[in-house]
Formats: C-alpha cells, structure tokens, sequence
C-alpha cells in the first residue's frame, strides 16, 4: 500500500496500475460471497439490509456508493444524526427520510435517477458495473469510460514529500477539553442549526436544500 500512497501523494493518479498492484492482482477481484451477515462500515452509509441483519449481498455496496453520490450532489447525507442509535433509525426508515421531490429539485434527471436506482430496495438496486457505468447520468458531457483512467485530471497538486498535508483544511477539533462553552445566542442571532453537517475535509453543501428543511424545524 506505500506504493498505492505514494502514487497518490505524487499526483500520478495512475489508477489502473496503482488499484491492481495494491490488491495484488492481474485486474480481477474476486467475487464476494452471496450472502453475509457481519455488520462492519460506518453507520451512515450502511444499507437497510445490514442494519436489520437480514443478510446482504454486493448490491449493498450500491447502496453506500449512493450515500456518497447523495453527499457530492446535494452536499449532505440524509441519515445523519447525533447518535448512532438515531443513524440506524434513519436508515431503518429509508423510505421516511429520503424526500427526493426536495433533495433533488436542483439536479438533472439522470442525477436523481442514478441515486433512486442505488438508494432502494435491493430488488430494484443497480446490480453490476456494467449496469452502473451504462446509466445515462455518465453520458453527459461526452464523457467514455474507455479513456477515463489516462485523462489528465484538472489539478494535479505540487507536494514537497510524502507527508505535505497543505493541500487539506486544518483537521476538526475533537479534544473536548478545548471547546469553548458559551452562553446561548439570542433567537435572532441563532447559529445555522446545519452548520456542522459537512463532514471532515468535505465542505460543500446544497444550502438551498437545507434552508428549506432548516425552515420547516423553525414554524
């Protein structure tokens, strides 16, 4: 993996042989199981069928690649909550929380095609790549995949060595002894109660989305 690091930190970007080398492999992985039952991942992107243990197959992986697509094209991931507990509630409760008339009222057809086709029941999900990669939100813009992985990307950033962090924000303080406590703001001065929903080193936010549920907390 020092070598996949290594690659990355340079901005060579060479995916194809850095991913293959990194598995060890000659570009075939192998093929997981059908069905499992561990539940390992972080919360917020774990699909219903492993929060209710009723057993899971690859097409949960869709699922979480959904909870990624929702967060770059809307700017936040709908099963957030304060507690794990509450997490879990959420996506329990997939159907419930997921208002897509209001989170994708600001993205094309095929963007909100795309995520309706991987955030669903694992009858209806996205089942291959091949399926995944043929969808029409990747035809836009005359993008191929046959020349995906040797296009230059639009910055590359110039690092000093291996460990030149300055391309990334100051990491988020989790020391709580160092929170400053304060005396609540007047009403008319209240914080945005969505201000810390983006996640570290991911600050892009759909705020028009959220200003409309934001508004829908405070009748």
């Amino acid at each position: 993996m020092s070598d996949f690091r290594k690659s990355c930190m340079d901005g060579t970007f060479s995916f194809r042989s850095t991913l293959t080398h990194a598995n060890g492999t000659n570009g075939v992985v192998a093929y997981r199981r059908p069905t499992a039952h561990s539940a390992v991942g972080s919360p917020e992107y774990m699909a219903p069928e492993i929060v209710a243990d009723e057993g899971y197959n690859h097409t949960c992986d869709y699922w979480s690649l959904g909870c990624v697509f929702m967060e770059m094209l809307c700017g936040f991931n709908p099963f957030c909550a304060d507690t794990p507990n509450d997490v879990f509630i959420n996506i329990i409760q997939w159907r419930e929380v997921l208002d897509w008339p209001l989170f994708t009222q600001e993205i094309s057809p095929e963007a909100s095609d795309i995520l309706k086709r991987m955030l669903c029941e694992p009858s209806n999900r996205i089942k291959s790549l091949e399926e995944f990669k043929s969808h029409p939100f990747f035809n836009r813009n005359g993008m191929t995949w046959e020349s995906i992985l040797e296009q230059k990307p639009p910055f590359i950033p110039k690092v000093e060595s291996d460990i030149d962090t300055s391309y990334f924000e100051d990491a988020v303080n989790n020391d709580p002894s160092s929170w400053d406590v304060s005396a609540p703001e007047p009403d008319n001065e209240r914080r945005d109660p969505f201000s810390n929903l983006n996640i570290p080193f991911f600050t892009y936010r759909k705020s028009s989305a959220l200003n409309i549920i934001e508004n829908s907390l405070n009748y």
